[in-house]
C-alpha cells in the first residue's frame, strides 16, 4: 500500500497488500494462521477466480476447444497438468480479453488477451472431464511470463507483466470473456451475472468501431483520475475524498445501482468498493472475521484491520463514505466492517481539517446491526449507536404498514430549505418496498441527547409519528474545533424512492445532494459554525464551484467531488435517469386489486407489447396489446376482465410480457383479484 509497484523484495518490507490472509507473505511462524497459503488468485471470496463456459455440443465441458488445464491432484492445482489432445489449433482458445489503465499517464493500453485454462480436470478410464466447465483466469497471466505489455505500454513506468505482480494503486483493469467450442463457434460475455452498465468509459472493441455493451472492471483503490474540467470543483484534481461502499451490488433491483445512478446524475466523482456478494463471509471492506470470533469459518479472505493498516489508509484517502444496501440483505457490515468504519469515522482530520461523514440506507440495515442471534456483535451495535445515533428500532415495526404500501416520507433533512437546522417544509416522497403487499419498514429510535435528531418521518398513524431516518452530529476530535463527525441513516433503501409516475430519480438525487453538500471541508478561522444539514443552492445540477447558496463563508467549503460538466442538465425522471432502459416487468399497484390495477413495465425500445394474463391452471385469460412510443417506464391497466368480457373470479393470476424486440419476461408477475 505504500509502494508504487511490488515484488518479492518489497513484499517482505511490508509495502504491499499481503493478499488473502497473507498469501503473498512468507510462511507464518508455528501457531499463527496469517502466513502464505497455496492460492492462484487473490480475490475477496477465496483463492480462485474462474468463469464457466458451456456449449451444447458435449457435456462436462468436453465441447469446448480448451488447450491447457490444471489438476488439483498435481502441485495443488498450481501448474499446468494436461494438454487437450483434441485441441484444434485452427480455432481459438477460450480467452479473457483486457486492457489496463495507467495511473501515471491516465491512459488506457491497447487490448491484450490471455488463455483461459481449464480450472480443474478429472480423468477416469481415459475420459477427461472439465469439472463444472470452469476456466481459470489469473494475474499476472500465466501465458505472459517474460512478455511486455501491449503496444509498448507501461504502468507506473513498468513495461513487463512480470513487474506487475501487484497492480499499483489507481490501476484499472477492464475485461470480458470469449468462449470457443470444438467446431469453432464463439461467444462473447461482457458482464458477470447480469448487465450492470456501471462502467464510466466503455471501450471500443479491438479491431472495430463498436462500443462494448458492458464490461467487467477491477479497480485498485484509491482511484487515479484525469484532472477534472476547468472551472469545476475538480479542476486539476486527480483523486476523490468519497468512497461508495457497494458491498452487496447483486441485491439492487434489476441490477441497477440506485446510488451510482444518483452520483452520476449529480456529476459526483466517487471511488467504489464493489465486491461479489459475500454476506457474512468477510468479503466487505473490513476483511475477514476477527481471530477467535468465528471458529467455524477461518477462510482465506482479505486481511482485516488487526492484520493491516486499513483504517489509517481509509482515513487518509477518504472523508465521505456512502453505505448502500437493499431489501433481503441479511448482513451488510460484519464485525470487522463495523469496527473499521467506526474507527475511520472517529479518526481526526486535524484542527478544523474538515468533517468526516457517512450515509447509510437500507431495509433491515439497522436491524442487522442491532439484532443479536447467537454470535455477539458489539462492533455492529457500536456502529449503529455511536456512529449513526440509532439506539434501537422496531424491526418491521412502522405502524402503518398493514394499510399503506406506499408511505409518504416527510424528509426534514433533504428538504431544500433545510440548513443549518432541519427543514420544516413539505418536502416528501413516496417509497415503494417492492413487495406484493405493504413492506414492513423499520422504525428507528435515536440515542438520547441533542446530537441525534429524527431526520425523516413516516406518516402519522393513530396519533403516533415514527422516525424513518436519524441524523447524528458530534465532536470526536481531541481538540474541540469547528468540524464535526456526521452520520445520516435511513431505515429503508434509497432505491425504494421509486413509485412510478413520480420524478423519483430526482427525489433520490435531492437526498444524496443534501448529504454530500452538508459535509464541509477544511475550515478557515472565519468559518465558525457547523451545520447538519447545511444550506444548499436550489440548483443541485449546477456547478457547485460557482453556486452561491451554500453559505460557505459561515459553514465551511464543500469537498471537491463534483465535475459540473458531467452533471445532468436538470431534473431526471425514470426514462432518463442513468442506465439505458431495459426490458423488465416492474410490478403492479394496487395488489391485490378490485376493480383494476396498473401493471408497470420498462421497455428497451419502442413498439408493440403484448401483456398476457394466465390463471393458476396456466390458461390464457386475457391479452392486452399496446403500442409503446417511448422507451423506459410504461404502464398498462387491467380491469380484471377476461378476453371475452367476463369478470374473473377472486384468485391469483400471472402476467407475462412480450416486448417489442421479441423477447419475453422470464418470470410471471403474480397478481391477485379480491372481489
Amino acid at each position: 500500500m505504500g509502494g508504487l509497484n511490488c515484488n518479492a523484495s518489497t513484499v517482505a518490507a511490508g509495502q504491499c497488500w499481503p493478499g488473502i490472509r497473507g498469501s503473498d507473505l512468507p510462511p507464518a511462524p508455528p501457531g499463527q494462521i496469517n502466513g502464505s497459503v497455496h492460492d492462484n488468485f487473490n480475490s475477496p471470496l477465496g483463492d480462485s477466480v474462474w468463469m464457466t463456459v458451456i456449449t451444447g455440443l458435449r457435456k462436462n465441458g468436453k465441447g469446448i476447444n480448451w488447450h491447457h488445464g490444471f489438476d488439483k491432484s498435481v502441485n495443488f492445482g498450481l501448474s499446468i497438468a494436461h494438454t487437450n489432445p483434441n485441441w484444434n489449433s485452427a480455432f481459438d482458445k477460450p480467452r479473457w480479453i483486457y486492457r489496463l489503465f495507467d495511473p501515471t499517464t491516465k491512459t488506457w493500453s491497447p487490448f491484450d488477451s490471455s488463455e483461459a485454462d481449464a480450472n480443474a480436470l478429472s480423468i477416469a478410464a481415459g475420459d477427461t472431464v472439465l469439472i463444472d466447465s470452469r476456466f481459470r483466469m489469473n494475474w499476472p497471466p500465466r501465458d505472459k511470463v517474460g512478455l511486455s505489455l501491449p503496444g509498448g505500454f507501461t504502468v507506473n513506468g513498468k513495461s513487463q507483466y512480470s513487474q506487475l505482480n501487484f497492480l499499483p494503486r489507481g490501476t484499472r483493469l477492464q475485461y470480458y470473456f470469449k468462449g470457443v467450442d470444438m467446431l469453432g463457434g464463439t461467444t462473447y460475455q461482457f458482464n458477470t451475472d447480469f448487465i450492470a452498465r456501471e462502467v464510466f468509459d466503455l471501450p471500443t472493441l479491438p479491431g472495430s468501431s463498436i462500443t462494448a455493451p458492458d464490461i467487467v472492471e477491477f479497480d485498485v483503490l484509491p482511484g487515479a483520475y484525469a484532472a477534472g474540467a476547468a472551472g469545476t470543483q475538480l479542476a486539476g484534481k486527480t483523486n476523490t475524498p468519497l468512497l461508495d461502499l457497494d458491498g452487496v451490488y447483486s441485491r439492487w433491483n434489476f441490477g441497477v445501482n440506485g446510488t451510482l445512478q444518483i452520483l452520476r446524475a449529480l456529476g459526483v466523482r466517487a471511488d467504489r468498493y464493489r465486491t461479489l456478494q459475500g454476506l457474512g463471509e468477510g468479503a466487505h471492506v473490513g476483511g475477514h472475521e476477527f481471530a477467535g470470533t468465528r471458529p467455524d469459518r477461518l477462510s482465506n479472505y482479505f486481511p482485516n484491520m488487526d492484520e493491516y493498516g486499513i483504517r489509517d489508509s481509509l482515513a487518509t484517502w477518504y472523508r465521505i463514505l456512502v453505505q448502500s444496501s437493499h431489501t433481503s440483505t441479511s448482513v451488510v457490515d460484519d464485525e470487522s466492517d463495523a469496527k473499521l468504519i467506526k474507527q475511520w469515522w472517529e479518526s481526526s482530520t486535524g484542527t478544523d481539517g474538515g468533517d468526516r461523514c457517512i450515509f447509510a440506507s437500507g431495509d433491515d440495515y439497522f436491524n442487522a446491526l442491532l439484532t443479536v442471534s447467537g454470535v455477539p456483535t458489539p462492533n455492529e451495535h457500536a456502529l449503529s449507536q455511536s456512529v449513526f445515533g440509532v439506539a434501537s428500532l422496531l424491526s418491521n415495526g412502522w405502524n402503518g404498514t398493514a394499510t399503506n404500501a406506499f408511505p409518504n416520507i416527510r424528509d426534514l433533512f433533504a428538504d431544500p430549505a433545510a440548513g443549518p437546522n432541519l427543514g420544516t417544509g413539505t418536502f416528501a416522497y413516496p417509497i415503494d418496498g417492492g413487495c406484493p403487499g405493504p413492506n414492513k419498514f423499520d422504525a428507528l429510535t435515536r440515542v438520547g441527547g441533542t446530537d441525534a435528531v429524527d431526520a425523516a418521518l413516516y406518516p402519522t398513524v393513530g396519533g403516533v409519528t415514527q422516525a424513518a431516518a436519524v441524523a447524528y452530529k458530534t465532536e470526536r476530535d481531541v481538540i474541540v474545533d469547528h468540524d464535526r463527525n456526521k452520520a445520516l441513516g435511513y431505515g429503508f433503501s434509497i432505491q425504494f424512492i421509486r413509485t412510478y409516475g413520480e420524478n423519483f430519480i430526482d427525489q433520490r438525487a435531492q437526498v444524496m445532494y443534501k448529504f454530500l453538500t452538508s459535509c464541509r471541508g477544511p475550515r478557515t478561522v472565519s468559518d465558525t459554525a457547523s451545520c447538519w444539514p447545511c444550506p444548499t443552492d436550489a440548483n443541485k445540477y449546477g456547478n457547485w464551484a460557482t453556486l452561491t447558496g451554500f453559505n460557505i463563508g459561515t459553514y465551511g467549503p464543500l469537498y471537491n467531488i463534483q465535475d459540473a460538466t458531467r452533471a445532468a442538465p436538470g431534473p431526471l425522471s425514470a426514462a432518463d435517469g442513468g442506465a439505458p432502459p431495459v426490458n423488465r416487468l416492474q410490478g403492479n399497484y394496487p395488489n391485490p386489486f378490485n376493480p383494476q390495477t396498473a401493471i408497470r413495465l420498462s421497455v428497451a425500445k419502442t413498439g408493440r407489447i403484448d401483456v398476457r394474463i394466465f390463471d393458476v391452471a396456466g390458461r390464457l385469460v386475457q391479452t392486452i396489446t399496446k403500442n409503446v412510443t417511448q422507451a423506459g417506464v410504461n404502464e398498462v391497466r387491467w380491469n380484471g376482465m377476461s378476453s371475452d368480457g367476463r369478470a374473473l373470479a377472486s384468485g391469483v393470476y400471472f402476467v407475462k410480457v412480450k416486448y417489442p424486440d421479441g423477447s419475453e419476461s422470464p418470470n410471471g408477475l403474480k397478481v391477485a383479484i379480491v372481489r
